[in-house]
């Protein structure tokens, strides 16, 4: 699936939206008021701030632009685009300039690093290939489970999770330091014999030489040896519980070292009937450092309500569930409410999806009182064309005699910009010329002036 998305470009936009209520907007106004600035326009008729971001992704090449608006009118925007094979990023502020700027290309790092820019294979399969892949899952999972075939198995346990009992298979097996160092010996020559591991660092991804590849190799031999001579007389040993329904699926998995019963990590999860639930507990010498607990009732398919409740070092987080349904279960997109509580406060949080999209919003009420409403919408689409800037034609900020920004845009310019945006902003023609004036001062004639350089 990972390898078709890279092939065929992904496209995902975010817009990030926050409206005000009234009386957030009543309360601008006022402190605007007191501080004699009741000339920022928009600022007093603040009624919504947004945020956009539009990525494209294919290979090796990335490109997006991000774009700030008040009360829905564009304030200034900023595009971008990179070619992380060639090590070059590109990036324009529309209202400036067409122009694309870069800062940092692959010119420069060969200049700096003495390398050639990283010809990156954009195609993950020839790294590896989903067959090689499993085949190194499958050759060391054996390579484990022949390790480990010591299990002690419990058919139909009874498993309590909350308030539900379901019966499980239990594997059980302990793990002693002897064990343990028979299981990193039987890796380290596993991998030492492993012609596919090799060709991959060494051929493919060109992360090392064959001989750093063998030198590293005996590096974790001798690394491993001191950790085992300097390990204590004293035995240490680990017993590890994994819970397996009827159908062979994990549904939990504990480990607790027996010499000191009071440090466990525990999770596990459950279904009776319509009723879900599952718990996370992490002991340390008896006490609970961690604790997770989610109950859910189904009330149809892949729709939920119930309670998720975190409890960490005496603080605690819940939420109420309500109408939660899975829309798109791949991307994790939900539809339903959340109501959660956070330090005596709570969000409500609702959530709206299709297949290619996610919204949430949130009303923000801090101590009573209601500022407004937060949106974030996501959407993403499959497929995408990119188109790269022209590297000889962009402006080098970092070139050789270089003159920035005067080289890229003269002052005249740059000081309207400043202007645009400020009044975009809400500030009267006027403030916003005195400003923008200052502005384009401070830029030529100060902070670049060859005398603060």
């Amino acid at each position: 699936t990972y390898l078709d998305m890279q092939k065929d470009g992904q496209a995902a936009k975010t817009d990030v939206i926050f409206d005000l209520s009234d009386e957030a907007t009543e309360m601008l106004s006022s402190v605007l008021a007191e501080s004699d600035m009741e000339n920022m326009g928009a600022l007093n008729n603040l009624e919504q701030v947004k945020l956009t971001v539009d990525a494209k992704v294919k290979d090796s090449a990335v490109s997006g632009n991000i774009l700030a608006a008040i009360n829905e009118k564009e304030v200034i925007s900023l595009d971008m685009a990179a070619d992380y094979n060639a090590m070059d990023v590109f990036f324009r502020i529309p209202g400036l300039s067409d122009q694309w700027m870069t800062a940092v290309n692959g010119d420069d790092m060969v200049e700096l690093t003495g390398e050639s820019p990283s010809t990156s294979i954009t195609d993950m399969s020839e790294i590896i290939t989903p067959e090689e892949l499993e085949s190194l899952i499958i050759k060391y999972s054996d390579l484990y489970n022949s390790y480990v075939s010591d299990v002690t198995i419990e058919k139909k346990e009874e498993v309590a999770i909350s308030d539900i009992t379901v019966n499980y298979t239990v594997a059980e097996m302990t793990l002693d330091s002897a064990k343990m160092e028979e299981i990193e010996n039987g890796f380290q020559n596993a991998i030492k014999e492993d012609e596919l591991l090799k060709e991959i660092v060494v051929d493919r991804l060109k992360a090392m030489t064959a001989e750093e590849y063998e030198e590293s190799l005996s590096d974790s031999d001798e690394t491993a040896d001191e950790e085992i001579i300097g390990e204590s007389d004293e035995p240490q040993s680990l017993v590890i519980r994994t819970y397996i329904d009827a159908k062979g699926g994990i549904r939990g998995i504990s480990a607790s070292n027996p010499e000191d019963s009071g440090d466990e990590v525990h999770f596990v999860i459950g279904q009776d009937e319509a009723e879900i639930r599952a718990e996370f507990i992490a002991l340390e010498e008896s006490e609970e450092t961690l604790r997770m607990d989610i109950a859910l009732t189904e009330k149809d398919e892949k729709t939920y309500d119930g309670t998720v409740s975190v409890v960490s070092d005496g603080e605690e987080i819940s939420a109420e569930i309500s109408d939660l349904t899975v829309v798109n279960e791949k991307k994790g997109y939900m539809s339903g409410n959340i109501s959660a509580k956070i330090d005596e406060q709570t969000f409500a949080l609702a959530l709206s999806a299709d297949d290619n999209s996610q919204t949430a919003s949130c009303d923000v009420v801090i101590e009573g009182t209601n500022y407004g409403k937060l949106t974030i919408t996501s959407v993403d689409e499959k497929g995408a064309e990119i188109t790269l800037p022209d590297k000889a034609e962009a402006f080098d900020i970092n070139g050789e005699d270089v003159d920035f920004p005067n080289d890229y845009v003269d002052q005249d310019k740059m000081t309207a910009f400043a202007k645009e945006v400020l009044m975009s902003v809400g500030l009267d023609e006027e403030t916003s010329d005195e400003l923008a004036a200052e502005f384009g001062d401070s830029i030529y004639n100060s902070y670049y002036s060859e005398d603060d350089w």
